[in-house]
């Protein structure tokens, strides 16, 4: 019999419509796709309701996910609802109060402690991109999953730990499916091109994850369906894996034995932090410079810069124009590109300023 999945997303922000619900559609999907069924989905405001709407979702499901509510304001009731429909205390939790202080860089305060307070038993589900981890348990035979509420905090959450989770309750097993990372290209692209390739005994289906797009294959044509994929793509857009498009680059840059280098204006060093956070930077990055104009001695200088309202990345003087619906054409016989997408918003002040979609680059080689 398929497990029984409630989806309860908290929040007033998105009852007001203020914001939009990101999460019910996404876990939905990846949840049906490895055998799942979703009965329930539902989005309260954070109010004294939260504790009867999620023992009503309990009792008539097997798996409970919850999303939000896990902030450190008097608003954020979601873990003292889960501590009692869980029978179980809330209590700092040692691991939960390291990550907590290692993230924020300082003494965590009464206001902060919230977010280290675990209902007892629970374990946890680290946030690399927050302040509030994730946590789980298994209660009465009935599994329940609290994420934090921030899309860029919860999908890593949810695609690293979650899924791996959920996929042992049911002994999930898939080994016929082969897993592909793609760059650059955009999801519906890629899927045009899939389809186009028109290859019989073949399916296959994407994910989009902050920076990259996964690619599942399976079928007994496989091999011959990404052969003619990567002649579409080239080799460097299509690599076997789960592959971070960081991670990516630093190999290739090590077996071609390239350096790099980056000038920053509308990225405001956050290609740089990519790099830095690399174990191997120090053997092919040669500096950056933010907000200037400085040559740094590299096989490969990546500029990011505005020119009369638009906005451009150059590769050793290779310009390509940046903008929300596209990815400017570029020449794949090159040898390594960077890009982004960047998308023009506004502080309260007025002034504009440079935001990068879902905070991630796009690196291609």
């Amino acid at each position: 019999m398929d497990k029984k999945v409630a989806i309860c997303a908290i929040g007033t922000e998105i009852t007001r419509g203020i914001i939009q619900d990101k999460h019910v559609y996404y876990i939905s999907k990846e949840l049906t796709e490895i055998g799942f069924t979703i009965s329930q989905a539902t989005i309260i405001p954070d109010d004294d309701n939260i504790e009867f709407v999620l023992r009503n979702l309990l009792s008539n499901n097997d798996v409970l996910i919850i999303t939000g509510g896990l902030g450190p304001t008097c608003d954020d009731m979601t873990r003292y609802a889960i501590s009692n429909i869980s029978n179980l205390d809330l209590e700092v939790n040692k691991k939960a109060y390291d990550l907590l202080k290692e993230y924020i860089k300082i003494e965590v305060d009464e206001v902060n402690l919230r977010q280290a307070m675990i209902p007892k038993g629970y374990k946890i589900l680290e946030n690399k991109n927050g302040t509030a981890c994730g946590f789980y348990n298994k209660i009465d035979n009935k599994i329940i999953i609290s994420l934090p509420g921030p899309p860029n905090e919860l999908r890593p959450i949810f695609d690293d730990d979650v899924i791996n989770i959920l996929k042992k309750e049911i002994s999930y097993k898939d080994n016929s499916r082969d897993e592909y990372s793609t760059y650059i290209i955009r999801e519906s692209k890629l899927e045009e091109t899939c389809r186009d390739l028109n290859i019989d005994n073949v399916t296959w289906a994407t994910r989009v994850k902050d920076n990259h797009i996964i690619l599942y294959v399976k079928g007994s044509n496989k091999d011959l369906f990404i052969e003619k994929l990567t002649n579409k793509l080239t080799k460097y857009l299509i690599v076997k894996g789960n592959i971070e498009p960081i991670k990516h680059l630093e190999k290739v840059l090590l077996d071609k034995n390239l350096t790099i280098g980056v000038i920053e204006k509308t990225t405001l060093g956050y290609i740089t932090n990519l790099i830095v956070k690399t174990n191997t930077y120090n053997k092919w990055y040669k500096g950056s410079v933010i907000n200037t104009v400085l040559d740094i001695d590299c096989d490969i200088l990546v500029k990011t810069y505005k020119e009369k309202n638009n906005y451009f990345i150059s590769i050793n003087d290779i310009k390509i124009k940046v903008n929300i619906d596209e990815i400017g054409n570029f020449d794949l016989e090159k040898k390594i590109a960077i890009s982004t997408i960047l998308l023009l918003s506004f502080y309260a002040q007025g002034c504009d300023v440079i935001d990068i979609i879902n905070n991630s680059p796009y690196y291609y080689v």
